[in-house]
Formats: structure tokens, C-alpha cells, sequence
């Protein structure tokens, strides 16, 4: 039965009726559309304490009451509160930046070797092999920034993976200065013709597609110089600044490829095995970390204050630090910690959920070693301990890359990982 336009007419008015006005629109107290979620980390920074913190002085201070008697902790009356926080003696600074981080506790890495250890960390995974990439690299190939991912500080087989860039340091444990940064002083004409003269061999169809990449980078890299001009290294004023002469200049230097968007990820080597505290553990711990705190605080004040064209430099960028190791809470025969195949992680930054007062997940008992964890609620539960794999899933899911895809397990730290992310 054919129906006539005014019949139809009809019908469609009334049908319209029965619809409420706001889902047509035309309310105009409906609320506003949800804001867009906020963008993604656009860079990572890893700082990397050599030879590894003593957690008691640092990240995980206890009391008298909630350890062991054997276990040493010579400092608990100086350990401070922030937030959800506590810090150790020797991180106290700190302090004003504790609602700002997120610690993970007992993350077990499974070797009690400075190399393997570091060879697992810069991978964030365990049994890797040396053409694993690393954490970083992961996470540079899916930003844009042409340097990708750079390394700075102690140069050296330690640090290497598949697309390692040193851009400022020196060859550990001589005082050999490598990296890109020699090429600052060159007069602009010369950087012109050596920028052409790599660019033109980077061409030559022998050439492995690693070498091209290497070329085309060291071209990317001397051509952003003549742009943005060269690093001007700042007095910091960092105590024990002497004993650490690479790692301070390698800060200021990762600030300044974070704000020129040279780079996507960022190695800082801070101090080849300084913290590695065999002997004399006190004394050590304080030297380490004694340069390390300031170093680290004016690095955050700095990131705070520089800006490019994505923003402030904190709000894009994540942090993590660490050692490869920890440090066993027995004191030895020579007043030094030996090694521990656990470590605790500090987390900040973009893409990294901390609350208003902080996050402590996981935690250590009272032998120094930590609890099972359940990743999926922070809850200490189960009988699964954190594994470094866990971190490098973390960090990528973080980053919003799925972990699967580059063989880590798809067991994210899920209380870590803000809403942005």
C-alpha cells in the first residue's frame, strides 16, 4: 500500500515526539563532550645508577621494628616522610619531589653480576642476548624524534645494544671522551661539508642498513647543530661533582636533546660501579648518592622549567631509576653490602600514576627481600614476585606499545600505569 508524502509526513513528526529532546540535540544543558585523553609519553629518560643503591639508605628506609636484627641500617633516625613515602637518609632531598613518584619494591632480576645484570637491565627483560634491543630502542622506534635513542655518561660494551648512540661520555674506566658531542666545536662550515660528505656516503647501496642508519643519524645530528647551536654546560654545583665528571655534563646534555626533540629515550650512566659498595658501604652509599640527589633534583627542576613545541619537558617525559643490583642488607667483613638479585625502581613522570601523595607498590619484609605482589591490584597476594620482564611490559604498555609484540609477558604493573597511558 503506497503511502501518500503527507501520511508520511505525519508519521515521522510523531515518531520524533516519542524521542527525547536532549538525543536530538537541542538541549542545551546537556554536558560537554568528555576532553580528549591526553597524549602519550613522547620521551623516556633512565637513569642508571652503576653497581646499585643500598635500598635501606634509599628507596626502602625501615625501622628498627621491621627488620631483621642481622640486617644493617645504620642511618633510621634520618630517614623522611613524603606522602605515601618514605625516603632514606641519603634521599631525604628529595623529599619535595615525593608526591611526584611512584616506587616498586622486590623486583627480581635474577643475576648477582654487574654485566649481565646491566646487559638485562638496559632491556628491561632477563636472558637477553646482544642483539635484543633495548627498553629504549623499543620505545624510540615508535616516536619520531631522529636520534632515537642516546646514551650518556660511562661509553662502553656494557651499555651496547642494537641502536646504541653515544652522544657524550667517556670509555669507562679510562678518560677517553666519546660520543657526537666532539663534533660541538667544529667551525659551521665544516660541520656543511662533513653533514654533506655523510649524507652522500650514506647512499652507497653496499652499505649494511645499520651502517645507513648510523650515517643518516650522525647527519641528522651535525645538521641540528648548525641550527640550534651547540650545548653550553652550566655550573650545577653539584658536592662530589669531581668524582662523577661525566655523568653531570651527560644531564645537561640528554635536557638538551629533550628540548631541541632530538631524541625519543635517553641513557644517563651515572658512575661506572660507584655504588657498587663491597667496602665501606656507608661511605660509599654517601659519595654515590651524596652527587646522584642534587644532580637528579636540578635535573627535574630543569625539566619543569624547559618548554618545546609539545609543551613542558615534565609533562611529556618519564623517568625511572635504579641499579642493575641491589645491595645485601648483611654487612661484611669489610663494612661493605654485597650483591642482591633484587632491586626496588623509582618511577616518575608522564604516563606514571602516583596519586596525590605518591605510590609504593610491592614490598620488602624483613629480610630485605620482597613479597609476592598480584600486578593486576598491587595487592600483596599470590605467590608470583615481580620479575624485571614485568617492568619492560610495564613501560611499553606505558608508552602504548603492546608488550606481546616484542616477546615480553602481557603482565603489566596495572596500579602503575596512569590514565594517559
Amino acid at each position: 500500500m503506497r503511502v501518500s508524502r503527507r501520511a508520511a509526513l505525519r508519521q515521522l513528526l510523531a515518531l520524533a515526539a516519542t524521542v527525547p529532546v536532549a538525543s536530538l540535540g537541542c538541549n542545551s544543558r546537556r554536558p560537554p563532550p568528555p576532553p580528549p585523553a591526553p597524549a602519550k609519553p613522547r620521551k623516556l629518560v633512565v637513569f642508571f645508577l652503576s653497581g646499585g643503591p643500598d635500598g635501606v639508605l634509599t628507596m626502602d628506609p625501615k625501622t628498627s621494628a621491621e627488620i631483621s636484627p642481622w640486617v644493617d641500617n645504620p642511618l633510621p633516625a634520618e630517614n623522611v616522610e613524603s606522602g605515601h613515602l618514605r625516603l632514606g637518609a641519603l634521599w631525604a632531598p628529595l623529599a619535595r619531589w615525593g608526591n611526584r613518584m611512584a616506587i616498586v619494591h622486590g623486583v627480581q632480576v635474577e643475576s648477582a653480576n654487574h654485566f649481565a645484570g646491566t646487559w638485562q637491565f638496559l632491556r628491561m627483560r632477563r636472558r637477553g642476548v646482544m642483539r635484543t634491543p633495548g627498553i629504549l630502542d623499543l620505545i624510540a622506534r615508535h616516536r619520531d624524534a631522529p636520534l632515537g635513542a642516546i646514551t650518556v655518561g660511562n661509553l662502553f660494551n656494557r651499555t651496547y645494544t642494537p641502536s646504541w648512540l653515544p652522544l657524550d661520555g667517556v670509555v669507562a674506566p679510562g678518560r677517553l671522551r666519546q660520543g657526537l658531542s666532539k663534533f660541538d666545536d667544529l667551525p659551521a662550515a665544516e660541520l656543511r661539508e662533513l653533514a654533506a660528505a655523510l649524507r652522500d656516503h650514506a647512499t652507497d647501496k653496499t652499505l649494511r642498513p645499520a651502517d645507513r642508519e648510523s650515517y643518516q643519524r650522525v647527519v641528522v645530528y651535525l645538521e641540528g647543530l648548525q641550527k640550534v647551536g651547540k650545548l653550553e654546560p652550566q655550573d650545577w654545583k653539584i658536592p662530589l661533582e669531581k668524582s662523577f665528571p661525566d655523568a653531570i655534563p651527560g644531564m645537561q646534555r640528554v635536557l638538551w636533546a629533550l628540548e631541541h626533540d632530538f631524541a625519543s629515550a635517553a641513557l644517563v650512566y651515572f658512575g661506572f660501579n660507584k655504588f657498587d659498595s663491597h667496602w665501606a658501604n656507608l661511605e660509599r652509599q654517601r659519595e654515590a648518592n651524596g652527587a646522584f640527589v642534587p644532580a637528579f633534583d636540578r635535573f627535574l627542576t630543569e625539566l619543569q622549567a624547559r618548554r618545546n613545541a609539545h609543551g613542558s619537558l615534565a609533562e611529556q617525559t618519564t623517568i625511572v631509576v635504579a641499579g642493575e643490583l641491589g645491595r645485601y642488607p648483611r654487612i661484611n667483613s669489610d663494612q661493605g653490602k654485597d650483591h642482591l638479585p633484587e632491586i626496588s625502581l623509582l618511577f616518575m613522570g608522564a604516563g606514571i600514576e602516583t596519586g596525590s601523595r605518591g605510590l609504593v607498590l610491592g614490598q620488602n619484609g624483613k629480610d630485605m627481600m620482597g613479597l609476592p605482589m598480584d600486578l593486576a591490584t598491587g595487592r600483596l597476594t599470590g605467590s608470583r614476585h615481580v620479575i624485571l620482564d614485568d617492568i619492560g611490559s610495564t613501560l611499553l604498555r606505558v608508552f602504548g606499545i603492546e608488550p606481546t609484540q616484542y616477546g615480553y609477558p602481557a603482565r603489566p604493573i596495572e596500579p602503575l600505569i596512569g590514565s594517559a597511558s
